[in-house]
């Protein structure tokens, strides 16, 4: 924007919250801009939280949701519900894709395309799946597990009729199903004993080059923790930090780690510990809404 003389700047987003809207404003350095926040209210789509006590009641309604509206997204919230749900379904004789992190990228591109040109009609995924998924006779989108804020279910949710026509959005709510996405929190939110606990290791282990080469899972074991989320979010801060940095190796997945500097690394934990507590927050919105 510098570079080509600080021209007028229109900025579009499809949702977004205060925090987000405030963090636009500051990096594109927009000084005193008109802003227009239209809101998600959306007649066509009916939205509808079904507690369901055991597993079988949510098959029971994804079953009943399939066969009313034909296609639609099933939204899970870990890879191994991805595929438990996606079998289920297919057992049924249903054209079904899976979709999320953890499978090859060709696989992931295969089944887009699979559901995006109607080859398959219903689509089981995490949250990774439905950016820029441009299909708009989706009919229903379901949550089988409970999402981590308001703002993801909304807009998870709002991938349903976007022909404008009627579809249903329906949450099947379970208290327990929490837990998956406190794990998330404390997952992405690593704490500062650990951070630096990963840090101390990572100095101690490395060759004459300051240089490592170790899985996350192994960190994990070398520094007593199975949260192999959390040690991956606390090398994110590292590298952040300028700690230390990640190179790729030639015709290997893992990667390798190099420590810059000496000293303890120089992470705001008050922040992080900060953006915990608005995590927490928004998943309790999340069950008050439920």
């Amino acid at each position: 924007i510098r570079e080509i003389g600080t021209p007028q700047i229109a900025a579009f987003t499809a949702t977004a919250t205060p925090e987000v809207r405030a963090d636009i404003l500051h990096h594109l350095a927009l000084r005193d801009p008109f802003q227009c926040v239209s809101g998600f209210a959306r007649p066509n789509l009916s939205l509808q939280i079904t507690p369901c006590a055991k597993r079988d009641q949510k098959y029971k309604r994804i079953r009943a949701a399939i066969k009313l509206h034909k296609t639609g997204i099933i939204y899970c919230a870990t890879r191994k519900r991805v595929e438990e749900v996606h079998d289920t379904i297919k057992s049924w004789g249903c054209r079904v894709i899976s979709y999320h992190g953890g499978m090859p990228d060709d696989d992931r591109e295969k089944n887009q395309e699979s559901f995006i040109s109607r080859e398959s009609d219903i689509a089981v995924a995490t949250n990774a799946f439905g950016m820029g998924i441009d299909r708009s006779d989706v009919r229903f989108v379901i949550h089988f597990d409970i999402p981590g804020s308001v703002e993801a279910y909304y807009q998870e949710a709002g991938r349903a009729g976007r022909d404008g026509e009627a579809a249903a959005c329906e949450l099947l709510f379970n208290y327990a199903d929490t837990r998956t996405q406190e794990f998330f929190i404390e997952g992405s939110n690593p704490a500062a004993s650990l951070i630096l606990d990963v840090h101390q290791y990572l100095s101690e282990a490395v060759d004459e080059k300051s240089e490592i080469v170790m899985p996350v899972q192994s960190l994990c074991e070398q520094i007593g923790t199975k949260n192999s989320m959390a040690v991956s979010s606390a090398i994110s801060y590292l590298v952040r930090s300028r700690a230390i940095e990640r190179f790729d190796i030639p015709g290997q997945r893992t990667r390798g780690t190099r420590i810059l500097g000496s000293g303890k690394p120089d992470i705001d934990f008050t922040a992080i510990a900060e953006k915990e507590r608005r995590d927490r927050d928004k998943l309790k919105a999340m069950v008050n809404l439920c």
